[in-house]
């Protein structure tokens, strides 16, 4: 009897337990390996033997892999059940989770970034978003797919990014997932999804197998456990077709290939296919990945981050984790008797919190046009609308104070190593500077071109040019460079924070940074593990100093006058001459990759450490906070790119999650405070910083625009001041509309509330449908005035800083005049309108080609 008709038996016997569709699983393998044998030379016998045996090891595998998740399982769910019974405000146990998955998954990713410093360093994208030392990118390609290089540098890039890629395999096994150890395993790869669908099932396979493009002895088969080709016999081309096939499924549809169904194994999709060279693999990554090396690797990482993290918090499938969670808090509630502890809100909340941090699922085949066009559009909308966000942004220096006060941080350390490192960035001419380097840290530009944009506005992918534009806006007024300077120096006081306080136990830790330590959820014994791990000294980049040389007097002697003992001070010069003295540090990156914990509790320590770090960062830093997006994102109310819900919603929601994420930011510190004196001195510190910060970012614009400085006397003009408090704290366009009537982008209250997207759409009906209805009705259209109205609104970088009162003179001014007959009038009235509104007079009036004088700096006492 064959293994087949036992295997029937088996399943026909109702005294045996035989899964059926695992018996026709075994049968299905059975067949296929003992027909490939055969055609190898062996007997049918031995064929059949031997394909036995190769089902045994199959389901002998996949009973490990199965024992393996189950455990993981069983894990998560039991610290689920721990955070629940530890959460104050059990009903948002799930959300809280959410929220700390995010932040984690963003530490881990910071730890595969620093990790490839040096690679970062030299190979990413410049302004125009186009890799730098493109020649050298390609040779890295070649050698991480084996290929001999004759370049040091690419080879040891190379091995970099192996190790990060290995590293992050093994968090994600630990974290319950199953990707094995490939031998000579090349290049980190990522199928595009919509480029599969519009290629088709059939011409996706036939294109793999046609063109050579595989190398099917480095692809394992799963039913054995080796490589599908040994030697020179290759496999049945019927055999690749169905398993190639099975591959398209899962990445269009979500299927799964060879029995993968879930979280824990769906990342070993992009380590199935081995590419017959770095050739191949460029060439497949053209057509059907994210088109280049570097985008493929940064995606990866992010993708990695993003699934251990959720691993590790809700497990396999998130969904039913955060079910769970909210089912053991339900419990708890029922056990309690309060009634008050059942919230549907929060339970809402988390799941949809979830669904956007997921991001938007792949749009439908005959939406996907629409979606990217739309996309599209918001990018170009973003860099023409948010082309001067570094002004207003000022305030990030009044919430980054705000929050280093209540964690107890030392505020000046921050600011100045701001300051430095900005010094630093202007002398070197890049954004990873000697200092940077020092602590290995990646500026997360470099990696993530559109990190500066996302502070403001998220989207799924459209036109790379598009994408460019906006981020070019971000990085072209030095949006970029201060969000990741100022998020450097606040982890810089943190790490010195750690390392100063790593004397203490948890109790004798500085009051208010304990407090924060244990509202994230860091308890003593976490402490412990973290404080006597590996630290470092660093100071400034340069030359240690000796004793008596002049620099190092400088620093000591003012401390021994005060009767200090300096024997263990070091002081380092660096490049700028300063004398700078050095510091421990202990920094979760540098302690996870040198700690001797097993990596499962190492692990376990860095997310909590870095998530902390990173959470109160986003504090300091307002950039993307999950809650905030989970109001205003569309997916997290189940959407779907290119339907017209969206698309609506996506376009309201523009520049909202911002000022969302400051307002939840600072209703935190608030509820941090330990008693309502503290709170009112927050609010007072918060009204007031914002206030005077908001009151330089106006005063600033305009100049920027060409005015002459705000008056700003509260006497003679009180809504001014409205005003800088309003733009301090992220609703500029409020204060636009309680001033002047009307939004920068056009529109009162309502078109703020309906998004930019409304005016755009408002302006282009009124170019064609409104001139169109008018040439009907015997008028006279006034097309010009209506394409300079958008050209003015619209046009990227038209406001950068510096730049933008010789682009609205010199180009839009004197364009209108050129169409336009009747342009002086609309540029007179324009003016007065100004005038009007803002009561500063201008130095370069509006249809003036030069300016007719130097602004008037006396005019914001309100002097002539």
């Amino acid at each position: 009897m064959s293994f087949k008709d036992c295997i029937q038996d088996a399943m026909d016997d109702p005294e045996v337990s035989a899964s059926k569709a695992h018996g026709k699983e075994a049968q299905r393998i059975w067949e296929e390996q003992a027909a490939a044998y055969e055609r190898q030379g062996y007997s049918r016998r031995s064929a059949e033997e031997m394909a036995g045996a190769d089902v045994k090891e199959y389901f002998k595998r996949k009973s490990g892999d199965d024992l393996h998740r189950a455990l993981a399982e069983a894990q998560v769910r039991q610290s689920i059940q721990k955070r629940v019974a530890d959460h104050a405000k059990p009903h948002k146990s799930a959300a809280t989770s959410v929220e700390r998955m995010e932040m984690e998954s963003r530490g881990l990713l910071q730890y595969a970034r620093n990790r490839l410093t040096n690679y970062l360093r030299d190979h990413h994208q410049n302004l125009l978003n186009k890799m730098t030392k493109p020649a050298e990118q390609i040779n890295i390609v070649r050698a991480l797919s084996g290929e001999k290089v004759d370049d040091a540098a690419a080879n040891a890039m190379a091995d970099s990014i192996r190790s990060v890629v290995e590293e992050l395999r093994l968090f994600f096994n630990e974290a319950g997932g199953v990707i094995r150890k490939l031998e000579n395993y090349d290049v980190p790869h990522r199928h595009n999804p919509s480029a599969l669908r519009r290629a088709g099932k059939k011409a996706w396979v036939n294109r793999l197998l046609d063109d050579g493009m595989i190398d099917w002895t480095g692809v394992e088969n799963y039913a054995t456990g080796r490589p599908f080709q040994v030697g020179e016999t290759k496999p049945p081309r019927e055999t690749l077709e169905r398993f190639l096939g099975e591959i398209w499924d899962n990445i269009v549809f979500g299927k799964a290939g060879q029995g993968r169904r879930s979280l824990v194994s769906r990342r070993a999709e992009a380590r199935v296919l081995k590419f017959a060279s770095a050739d191949k693999w460029m060439e497949y990554n053209k057509d059907f990945g994210d088109g280049d090396f570097f985008k493929t690797l940064m995606g990866h990482l992010n993708a990695m981050a993003d699934d251990i993290a959720a691993l590790r918090t809700f497990g396999a499938d998130m969904e039913k984790g955060i079910q769970f969670e909210i089912d053991v808090a339900r419990e708890r509630a029922k056990a309690e008797g309060r009634s008050e502890l059942v919230n549907t809100v929060w339970d809402g909340w988390a799941k949809g919190m979830a669904k956007v941090f997921r991001g938007p699922g792949m749009a439908p085949q005959d939406r996907e046009v629409i979606a990217s066009l739309m996309s599209t559009v918001r990018h170009v909308m973003t860099a023409g609308m948010l082309d001067r966000a570094i002004v207003p942004s000022i305030s990030d220096f009044s919430s980054a104070f705000l929050t280093a006060n209540a964690a107890g941080l030392n505020k000046g350390n921050i600011f100045s190593a701001y300051a430095q490192n900005l010094k630093a960035m202007i002398a070197e001419g890049r954004m990873t500077t000697e200092m940077a380097m020092q602590h290995r840290w990646a500026m997360s530009t470099l990696s993530d071109a559109g990190g500066a944009v996302a502070r403001f506005h998220h989207d799924v992918p459209g036109a790379e040019w598009a994408e460019t534009l906006s981020s070019m806006a971000m990085k072209v007024q030095g949006l970029s460079q201060h969000t990741d300077n100022l998020r450097f120096a606040l982890n810089l006081e943190f790490w010195g924070k750690f390392a100063r306080e790593a004397k203490n136990g948890f109790d004798s830790i500085d009051p208010d940074f304990r407090r924060a330590l244990d509202d994230y959820g860091i308890r003593a014994e976490d402490w412990e593990k973290f404080r006597n791990g590996p630290k470092y000294t660093a100071g400034a980049q340069g030359r240690k100093l000796d004793r008596n040389d002049p620099l190092y007097r400088k620093i000591a002697d003012p401390l021994e006058a005060q009767g200090l003992e300096t024997g263990d001070l070091e002081v380092w010069s660096p490049v700028n001459g300063e004398a700078v003295p050095a510091a421990d540090f202990l920094n979760p990156h540098h302690w996870l990759a040198n700690t001797d914990l097993p990596r499962r509790e190492a692990m376990d320590i860095f997310m909590k450490f870095q998530g902390f770090v990173e959470e109160w960062q986003e504090r300091a830093v307002p950039t993307n906070r999950l809650q905030a997006r989970a109001i205003f994102d569309p997916t997290a109310y189940g959407m779907v790119p290119g339907t017209f819900v969206y698309e609506v919603m996506k376009s309201a929601g523009m520049f909202k999650s911002f000022v969302g994420a400051f307002t939840i930011n600072q209703i935190r510190l608030l509820h941090f405070a330990p008693d309502m004196k503290s709170r009112a001195t927050h609010g007072a510190y918060l009204v007031g910083g914002m206030t005077a910060l908001g009151a330089v970012a106006q005063v600033t614009l305009d100049v920027l625009s060409g005015n002459d400085p705000s008056n700003v006397n509260p006497v003679e003009n009180p809504a001014f001041w409205w005003k800088a408090m309003l733009r301090g704290g992220g609703l500029g366009p409020i204060g636009d509309i309680m001033q002047a009537g009307e939004m920068r982008y056009g529109g009162g209250f309502s078109s703020y509330l309906a998004g930019p997207g409304v005016n755009l759409t408002q302006d282009l009906w009124s170019l064609t449908y409104g001139n169109l209805s008018e040439v009907m009705e015997g008028k006279d259209p006034r097309w010009q005035k209506d394409v300079i109205r958008i050209l003015r609104r619209n046009t990227p970088l038209a406001d950068t800083p510096l730049a933008g009162p010789a682009v609205q003179r010199l180009i839009f001014d004197e364009l209108h005049k050129i169409i336009d007959p009747e342009a002086q009038k609309t540029l007179r009235k324009a003016a007065a309108a100004r005038k009007r509104n803002t009561g500063n007079d201008a130095f370069w009036p509006i249809g003036s080609t030069l300016p007719e004088r130097a602004p008037n700096l006396g005019a914001i006492i309100g002097g002539q």
